[in-house]
């Protein structure tokens, strides 16, 4: 079977168009980059929270900015937010700490495992559970997030704490 309409002819450009204006418009419409996802970064935050003090994860998270009360994470890209709350740990981000010295001991803990050694125990105690204790405080501000998200489990008061810078 052979057809007949010769390929010159108007209505098989006008077709022609057509379809290729609706397929262009479908590929325009498809999300160019993948959503925060919150649910990742508290299950690795639980994971990391239940094996211990010390432990450490990296999260890649396509988030430009994290805002948690401790209980809820909330991650932000554009528009888009994606929020989840934990069971099981407090996320505490590490840009939270009100002085620079706390910021400094945050980070210290954060990216040394060995850095708990050279801290009082009373001092990360104080500054974590004054964070802790006010979930008002960690939930006003926006976190800025640099690509991938480190986590370290500290424990504190016989309570785990997630760090998250």
């Amino acid at each position: 079977m052979a057809f007949d309409t010769p390929l010159d002819a108007w209505y098989v450009w006008i077709g022609v168009v057509l379809v290729s204006a609706a397929a262009l418009g479908i590929v325009f419409e498809l999300p160019t980059e993948q959503p925060p996802d919150a649910a990742e970064l508290i299950e690795t935050a639980e994971y990391v929270g239940a094996a211990g003090d010390g432990t450490a994860a990296t999260v890649e998270v396509a988030a430009d900015k994290l805002r948690t009360d401790g209980t809820t994470v909330e991650l932000k890209k554009d528009d888009e937010l994606s929020r989840k709350t934990t069971a099981t740990v407090v996320v505490v981000p590490v840009t939270a700490a009100d002085t620079e010295a706390g910021k400094t001991l945050l980070q210290h803990l954060l990216t040394d495992p060995t850095a708990k050694a050279n801290y009082s125990e009373s001092v990360i105690e104080a500054e974590i559970a004054g964070l802790v204790s006010s979930p008002a405080t960690l939930r006003d501000e926006w976190h800025v997030l640099g690509g991938d998200v480190r986590l370290r489990a500290v424990t504190v008061e016989e309570q785990t704490v997630v760090l998250v810078g």
